[in-house]
């Protein structure tokens, strides 16, 4: 007798190699849908305080960002309901990021006695699904720190491990990485200076620091900070038992350096490893050659890294100078078009000599914006906040004394 229940068995087994290969594939491709996302939303961050494409038309959030910039003159703390995050976030996404077939709509997040609980949009070709993560937030000197108990498609969880093991492998931003299984963004993202944030009640409390101005319009001074450090690694260096004519020519470096800080810096550090290697070449011990070599290696790095620094800042500089240009062409007043039209000038300037001494320019702009009505005023800090960068507004406020 025909037995139906058996053949559907015998079929089952024929095709079970060929379902679990489907099956496979197709969790593989899931989870590789859900990295992408993952790494979207976190890579994000960065776009988050970027005003590429993006109008600020949110007075609830300009708000928010005044009670922050307020905070800023007596370093205090802030408190944030959720309703607040979310209309920064609300501002920050007002428009969905699209990679691809992937499209991220505005995240929004609750607040859970210390844990943030945050919940993402998503649409993947016509799938549309909510990618959900729970954890807490702290912070170090150069991070804030997100710590993840859990993620979840829905209502599927997705084992945190696998999650961070493919964020470790994929994520290349320098701005975000991972540590054992936390997320670090760099603070310098971040358009004000954070310098505790926790979560307690429901409530997320910042002490935010006073405004302190990045290398971005800091002219030279980032090199100067940098020579500043590698003086005080000569003078250490004059502690390690040199002869006293050895000695001497470190010294008559430390006074090169001293004569020369508003010089070019590549060409400062190019004749001081000239200097070192010099001094290295005479010395018989091999312990103290040694360390003058430790110290010849630390010139080199530091001449690629003022490279690196000077590259990033003209770019920077470079399309700050755009955005810039389209805030002055919100402004209405001629004075107020002035005012960032300066601005506008320096950012050129800078983008071509790093050294600039831009301090003319910033009084000039300010005594403009100071001539200018409270409207005209309210104007242009709504045209600055609409299309600059947040990471700068921070900067332009200062500059103007607003």
């Amino acid at each position: 007798m025909y037995n139906v229940n058996n053949e559907f068995e015998k079929l089952i087994k024929k095709l079970q190699p060929k379902v679990d290969r489907a099956m496979k594939k197709t969790l593989k491709t899931f989870l590789l849908t859900l990295i992408i996302i993952v790494l979207l939303i976190v890579g994000s961050v960065a776009l988050a305080f970027n005003k590429q494409g993006y109008t600020l038309n949110n007075p609830s959030a300009e708000s928010i960002i005044n009670k922050i910039t307020t905070a800023e003159k007596n370093e205090n703390i802030i408190s944030l309901t959720k309703d607040e995050i979310n209309s920064l976030l609300s501002m920050a996404y007002k428009n969905p990021k699209q990679k691809g077939s992937i499209v991220i709509k505005t995240p929004q997040v609750e607040l859970e006695g210390d844990k943030v609980i945050a919940k993402v949009p998503v649409t993947y070709k016509s799938m549309e699904v909510v990618l959900w993560t729970n954890g807490s937030i702290s912070q170090d000197e150069q991070h804030i720190i997100y710590s993840p108990d859990s993620f979840k498609i829905g209502k599927l969880p997705v084992p945190k491990s696998i999650v961070i093991s493919k964020l470790k492998s994929k994520l290349k931003d320098e701005n975000i990485t991972i540590s054992d299984s936390n997320i670090l963004i760099n603070k310098r993202v971040i358009p004000f200076s954070i310098k505790d944030i926790n979560i307690k009640d429901g409530i997320m409390n910042m002490k935010i620091s006073k405004i302190s101005p990045g290398l971005l319009l800091d002219g030279g001074k980032g090199v100067k900070i940098e020579l500043d450090k590698l003086k005080d690694e000569l003078n250490a260096l004059k502690e390690k038992g040199l002869t006293s004519e050895e000695n001497h020519k470190i010294q008559e470096i430390i006074n090169k350096i001293d004569k020369n800080l508003n010089s070019n810096s590549q060409e400062i550090l190019q004749n001081i490893v000239k200097d070192i290697d010099n001094i290295s070449k005479n010395i018989q011990d091999k312990n103290k050659k040694q360390e003058v070599e430790k110290v010849k290696e630390e010139v080199n790095k530091k001449q690629e890294e003022i490279k690196k620094n000077q590259s990033q800042a003209k770019a920077s500089l470079s399309r700050l100078g755009g955005q810039l240009s389209a805030a002055q062409g919100a402004v209405s007043s001629s004075v107020g078009r002035q005012a960032i039209g300066i601005l506008v000038s320096t950012a050129s300037k800078m983008a071509s000599n790093p050294s600039y001494n831009y301090g003319g320019d910033a009084a000039a702009a300010r005594s403009l914006y100071n001539k200018l009505s409270p409207q005209e005023k309210a104007q242009v800090k709504n045209a600055i906040f609409s299309n600059v960068d947040m990471s700068n507004v921070s900067q332009i406020r200062q500059l103007l004394g607003m």
